[in-house]
């Protein structure tokens, strides 16, 4: 392995990095603290002087990708350290694990010094992802532009705009802290109240309703300040007024002049709050923008879907249409082909020349036809809303510069950061969930039937390139090379699992180290160094600590699959090792072991050839090849930075998936997981800001459930800035007295007849009954509506057709829906639910109203129009998904992280511990019923935070709601949801967590108490 120049400065500054924040001796293991970015187990850095955390920042942000995975890290130390240029290892035992030797600086310059100066080296060696070019202008004639789908278009050159200038985006200086300042919150509520324009109270809902709740995390009235360098949670139910603090701090630090930043989970939430942020300021007279910012690929769908729907704040619809509508200028100029409105070629026209190959160049109108407006805008307005998605993952579509002429952020995420002096984000777990989602990404390795992957295409691509680029060929090479050894790779394992030479997991999810515990145990007993004896087996090295296992090593080495009558050959050759070895275990285990040898060799191989492939990567991207961007991505997990790309595991894993059935062709797709996604969302405001802007910046994070102890998916481990306490009582939990089971049935036909006769049974047993009740129920008047919550649209189609079917036309029934039928009402319509004549019944999936949903009475109280919600199935995340690996390990690595020990040792109990987390997912069983203890436990934490969320729909107004869980899977005997709530209260008793779940949740907590009949404390 060669080292760049880059790498190589990379490895003296954590090297050097290690010894400015480290007392000595310094070990090289200790370098890992640093490179791997996991310094929150540090009980220094909190603490840590600025100047040094701003060096640290600075070198996370520019570390190469080599330098982030522990196994890449090894290799480049070796190199740099056996150079002896700017560090030295102490002389020791050759056999001495290279981790533990000890290194020293060479005499020299001061380290300060150095340090600073390897900072500005790898500050002019930054590799950014190459901007499109602008259209080359000749003196006279036309320009031609093509796409690679066949439009063409032929531009006169005196129609050519000029060339854009990079717009300027000024910095928001650094500060401490934000003042929330309760006078002129006050003030500001007055000012807007008194024009009368405004469909919120502001000083009722905020000053005088949900400031005097807020406490401190100590009891004590809330604070004054948000604190820079970290993220503040604010948690409070559903319905207190969170949104619309939120909405009032945002003008009120805008017109103090600190920009600010406010992000809401979807693009209708953007669309709405800009909305209502802008009639505010006109209500009030402030001078202020505010500017709505999301994806520009999905406009024309959003704005179609605003029109047909135009909420009550743009009635019209032309609000939106007027400031986000653009029209094509390029479309003009189109001689061949057709360009579709919503799928313009923005950033896929090549520009034809009468000396190379085509060049891929932005269009010449990209500025002028009001596409990227929005991001425009948000480089300068006072206020930006954003969705979470957009923060996360979206690239500025223009370049950016800095107002001192430094170059300017390439992503959403950098932009904020640099010049907003505060950033608010509202639903902060489910923008966690996103982060999640984001580090999870899957890619196709083998060719679909009828289609190529994206490995094939890219090799493919590179083949049209080479002839015009051949300074490039070393580059190109041995890129093209690592892509079709994947191709052949992953085809091989398909077709091997197709024919019957290779066995898969019936989980259909696999790693490399999917069957290593097994593995151990059956060729060495377990016994100490077994998982070491296991790896040597696939190396190149001979194994001269054990060499009778030498013969089995050469059949295995190196790995990687052979052809169906080279696999024969090795299979009968391994039996004949075995035989010899005299392993104890029967012909059927002996089969089993073999098969599962060498499809760990498969694996293996593949690990390494998509390791190689990331290297190699970057340098496709700088020749201005798009597809090698995608690939990147999808095999790296694209988010802007992360201070540890690879969590607590310390390399990325990869699984694989075969899918198809014996009559198609397999496809073989991995799935990466990568990074510590609780951590970069823990540290938004304080590292990861650091290394994107240069300092901190106070982040408040807003949620009903962003606290929620046990729950991976949703509990933000940032710290409680304030909370509203739960004291109301106005939940109710119950079992549905049903037979029908539909969870846990997965074939399409047997589901929808469960869930029909589901349907059927809860109309005839119960529902009828209800909401004849509650007709008649003085103190339901207004509220005679019931949800019923299914799990996907399907499923809600069946239920509601199925409804109809039983109650006739006596009953209002209408479902949430993407037809547009007269029954149906589109996600943009679910709030004027609350207008249909009672008795009425809502069908819709849970991950549609789970969340920011307002169904209310139309009397003006405020008050939800629902007064029951039926949890018609059982809402379980999947099982032995990468997500839910993903989320238990690095939940737990940052909730339970181990005692300091010296930085070393740490990081190896810390990557100890996640191990065995992997493994804990992997040897559990896939079926709820008989999982791991522990992850069934998240499981229903996560469970319940959907639930919780979802009685919120019910609480507005501060009304009660009772739950009803319908589905027979609910009371499986194997699996029964009171013994699971009972032995989770119990959980958060033994931990000390009880009382700040009931201070969180007290509502819905003593509901579970309830439903679980859990007598302890004498709640019952």
């Amino acid at each position: 392995m060669s080292v760049s120049r880059r790498e190589r400065l990379a490895a003296d500054l954590a090297l050097g990095l290690t010894c400015h924040l480290l007392p000595s001796p310094w070990r090289v293991g200790d370098v890992r603290l640093v490179a791997l970015g996991r310094l929150f187990l540090w009980p220094g850095w909190d603490s840590l002087e600025d100047d040094r955390r701003v060096r640290v920042a600075a070198f996370l942000s520019l570390r190469p990708d080599a330098l982030g995975e522990q196994r890449s890290l090894e290799s480049v130390l070796r190199l740099v350290l056996a150079e002896e240029t700017s560090f030295v290892i102490e002389p020791s035992d050759a056999a001495e694990p290279f981790w533990q030797r000890r290194y020293l600086p060479r005499p020299g310059k001061p380290l300060e010094q150095r340090l600073d100066e390897w900072l500005v080296g790898l500050r002019e060696l930054r590799v950014y992802r190459p901007g499109i070019a602008g259209v080359e202008r000749p003196g006279e004639g036309e320009v031609t532009l093509e796409t690679w789908s066949g439009v063409g278009a032929r531009i006169p050159v005196a129609h050519l705009p000029d060339d854009p200038h990079s717009s300027v985006v000024s910095e928001a200086p650094a500060r401490e802290r934000v003042r929330v300042d309760v006078a002129r919150l006050s003030t500001l509520a007055a000012r807007l109240d008194a024009s009368g324009e405004l469909s919120v109270d502001y000083g009722q809902t905020v000053i005088d309703g949900f400031l005097p709740r807020l406490r401190s995390d100590t009891g004590k009235a809330m604070p004054d300040a948000i604190d820079a360098g970290k993220l503040s949670l604010l948690v409070a139910p559903t319905g207190v007024g969170k949104s619309v603090f939120a909405r009032l701090l945002a003008l009120d630090l805008a017109q103090q002049g600190v920009p600010v930043a406010l992000v809401v989970p979807d693009v209708a939430s953007v669309w709405k709050e800009t909305l209502q942020l802008e009639s505010a300021t006109q209500a009030a007279g402030l001078a202020l923008s505010v500017a709505p910012l999301h994806s520009w690929r999905g406009l024309p769908k959003h704005l179609a879907a605003h029109l047909e729907h135009a909420p009550n704040e743009d009635p019209t619809g032309m609000k939106m249409l007027e400031r986000l509508g653009y029209a094509c200028l390029l479309r003009a100029y189109v001689t061949e082909g057709r360009i579709v409105y919503g799928n313009e070629p923005c950033e896929q026209l090549h520009q034809s020349r009468l000396k190379g190959k085509p060049r891929r160049v932005a269009c010449p109108f990209a500025l002028r036809c009001g596409r990227f407006s929005a991001f425009e805008q948000a480089t300068v307005a006072d206020i930006v809303v954003l969705n979470h998605h957009t923060l996360l993952a979206a690239r500025m579509p223009f370049p950016v510069e800095m107002m001192e002429g430094r170059p300017g952020p390439k992503s959403v995420m950098e932009l904020v950061l640099r010049r907003c002096g505060a950033v608010l984000i509202d639903e902060v777990d489910a923008f966690q969930k996103v982060v999640v989602d984001r580090l999870t990404r899957s890619v196709t390795l083998s060719s679909p039937q009828g289609r190529i992957s994206a490995f094939y295409a890219l090799s493919a691509h590179i083949d049209q390139q080479r002839g015009a680029n051949q300074p490039q060929e070393e580059s190109f090479q041995p890129a093209r090379d690592a892509l079709l050894n994947i191709v052949r790779q992953s085809e091989g394992v398909a077709e091997a699992v197709q024919t019957g030479s290779l066995e898969w997991p019936r989980q259909g999810m696999t790693w490399r180290e999917g069957y290593d515990a097994w593995l151990c145990q059956k060729l060495f007993a377990d016994a100490p160094g077994a998982h070491e004896r296991l790896r040597a087996l696939y190396d190149a090295r001979s194994l001269r600590d054990f060499p009778e296992w030498e013969p089995v090593r050469e059949l295995l080495s190196p790995p990687g699959l052979r052809p169906e009558e080279e696999l024969d050959d090795v299979k009968l050759r391994m039996e004949e090792v075995f035989d010899r070895l005299a392993l104890p275990m029967s012909c059927a285990e002996r089969t089993q072991l073999i098969n599962r040898l060498l499809l760990r060799g498969a694996l293996v191989s593949l690990d390494r050839s998509l390791a190689n492939l990331r290297r190699r990567l970057p340098a496709l991207e700088q020749q201005d090849i798009s597809l090698a961007s995608q690939l990147r991505d999808d095999l790296l997990g694209f988010l802007p930075w992360l201070p540890s790309p690879c969590g607590a595991l310390g390399q990325r894993l990869q699984g694989y998936r075969l899918e198809g059935g014996q009559e198609d062709k397999r496809v073989l797709s991995s799935k990466i997981l990568t990074g510590d996604p609780h951590g970069a969302v823990a540290e938004l405001g304080g590292l990861v800001s650091e290394a994107l802007s240069g300092t901190g910046r106070p982040i408040l994070a807003l949620s009903a459930t962003g606290r929620f102890i046990g729950a991976p998916g949703a509990d933000v481990l940032g710290t409680v800035w304030a909370y509203v306490e739960d004291t109301a009582r106005n939940v109710t939990l119950r079992s549905a007295a049903v037979a029908t089971r539909i969870s846990g049935i997965s074939q399409r036909r047997e589901r929808r007849r469960a869930t029909e006769a589901l349907t059927r049974e809860l109309w005839q047993t119960m529902l009828k009954q209800h909401l004849a009740s509650a007709k008649h129920d003085p103190g339901l008047k207004g509220r005679c509506r019931v949800l019923l919550v299914t799990g996907s649209y399907d499923e809600t189609r069946w239920v509601g057709q199925a409804l109809r079917n039983e109650a006739g036309h006596r009953l209002t029934v209408k479902q949430v829906g993407r037809d547009n039928n007269e029954e149906e009402l589109g996600r943009q319509e679910i709030e004027r639910f609350g207008a249909e004549p009672e008795p009425a019944v809502l069908v819709a999936p849970l991950s549609v109203v789970a969340r920011g949903l307002n169904i209310l009475k139309l009397d003006g109280s405020g008050e939800s129009a629902l007064s029951s919600i039926f949890v018609v199935v059982r809402p379980l995340p999947p099982t032995h998904s990468a997500e839910q690996m993903l989320r238990h390990v690095s939940y737990n690595a940052r909730l339970m992280p181990p005692e300091w020990q010296g930085a070393m040792e740490t990081l190896e109990a810390e990557r100890r511990n996640a191990w065995r987390r992997v493994e804990r997912v992997k040897r559990s069983h896939a079926a709820f019923s008989r999982m791991d203890a522990e992850l069934r436990r998240e499981l229903v934490c996560d469970t319940l935070v959907e639930l919780v969320q979802l009685a919120g729909r019910g609480r507005r107004g501060g009304t009660p709601v009772a739950l009803y869980l319908v589905d027979e899977a609910f009371h499986d005997t194997a699996a029964d949801w009171r013994e699971l709530v009972r032995e989770l209260l119990e959980w958060w008793e033994s931990q000390g967590a009880l009382d700040e779940m009931e201070r969180y949740h007290g509502a819905f907590v003593h509901a579970l108490a309830n439903y679980a009949q859990w007598g302890a404390r004498g709640w019952r």
